[in-house]
């Protein structure tokens, strides 16, 4: 090869190396893609498992059967990190997590409260993990995938001893509307 075409060559992979690794061009190579927005939230979400004992179903706060429910979500993003605030309930921690190259989420939080109380006026405190993980869908305007929630109980004090602990899961579509 001669000095003429080995920089002609030199150039062309030069220029389209780079334009490969970046492929949609909306973030260089190894970044993770812009999931920012607000989202419609649909999950469906499966009834509690629960040991030693299940609490009693009236009252409370945490639903123990199945149910589905539909929220707005504001996702901010910085890099990697992430953070999903629930518009509809502004005094709960966001879940926070990060975002790969290739559009996996993984979040979580934790938090703790009282809940309302149940039948026969008994009042318990709830420790909640909850987490999700989840995927950019297509042209990005969607995200799905699946939450584990697990809610420790304890009867009457935050440091009461472990009444129950139930866990469930979800399946979970989110629906990009708007910026």
């Amino acid at each position: 090869m001669n000095q003429k075409t080995a920089t002609r060559y030199a150039l062309s992979v030069a220029v389209i190396v780079p334009m490969l690794a970046c492929g949609d061009g909306s973030t260089g190579p190894g970044e993770p893609p812009d999931v920012r927005g607000t989202y419609l939230n649909r999950e469906q979400v499966n009834a509690v498992t629960c040991t030693p004992q299940r609490p009693p179903a009236e009252g409370g706060t945490v639903i123990l059967d199945a149910f589905s429910f539909e929220s707005p979500v504001r996702v901010a993003q910085q890099g990697s990190a992430v953070e999903f605030f629930e518009l509809d309930f502004p005094n709960d921690p966001p879940l926070e997590g990060t975002i790969d190259s290739q559009g996996a989420l993984t979040l979580r939080t934790v938090f703790n409260f009282q809940e309302a109380p149940r039948a026969g006026n008994r009042i318990f405190f709830v420790n909640l993990t909850y987490s999700q993980n989840l995927q950019r869908v297509g042209d990005g305007s969607r995200l799905a995938g699946n939450g584990s929630y697990v809610n420790v109980f304890r009867e009457g004090s935050p440091t009461a001893a472990v009444f129950a602990t139930c866990s469930r899961t979800s399946s979970i579509e989110l629906t990009r509307t708007g910026p």
